[in-house]
């Protein structure tokens, strides 16, 4: 009897098991997306902003990283991802917003160039995971997100 007792063990509860509903797997999936686009479109510029203003591109770079462990996180079903995601796209999106407003030290070439194509997907995708990412991480919870509303 004690054979039978130590394969039958626990429910698995650590990040990556699988219990998630049909819905959260949908939303996972469009964050997946979302920061896929943003760590695509910064990998495409990103030598040519190493070339241009060099923190630039060692911050195309940790967008490109963050974009990559926040989707890894995200397939496996956790939370962090959601945190890492939303707060990557956030400041993204605040860096964005001041190279095209302020410019950013030693970079002005940008300032009042809103029509960039990439750059307006970019920000369409970051805006995307930091909607998805709050309610995630802080929106009322349904039976649609998984668990039992209040």
């Amino acid at each position: 009897m004690s054979t039978v007792s130590t394969l039958e063990a626990e429910p698995d509860t650590s990040v990556g098991h699988d219990d998630r509903t049909p819905s959260v797997r949908v939303i996972e999936f469009a964050g997946i997306v979302a920061l896929a686009i943003t760590g695509f479109i910064h990998l495409k510029d990103m030598s040519e902003k190493f070339a241009e203003v060099p923190y630039l591109g060692v911050g195309y770079g940790l967008i490109v990283i963050g974009s990559i462990v926040s989707i890894v996180l995200l397939a496996r079903g956790d939370r962090r991802g959601w945190m890492l995601g939303g707060a990557m796209s956030l400041a993204t999106l605040v860096g964005y917003t001041l190279s095209r407003t302020t410019g950013l030290p030693t970079s002005t070439d940008d300032i009042g160039n809103w029509s960039e194509t990439l750059a307006i997907w970019a920000g369409v995708a970051e805006v995307v995971m930091i909607v998805l990412s709050g309610v995630m991480l802080f929106g009322r919870r349904s039976p649609a997100l998984g668990a039992a509303t209040s």
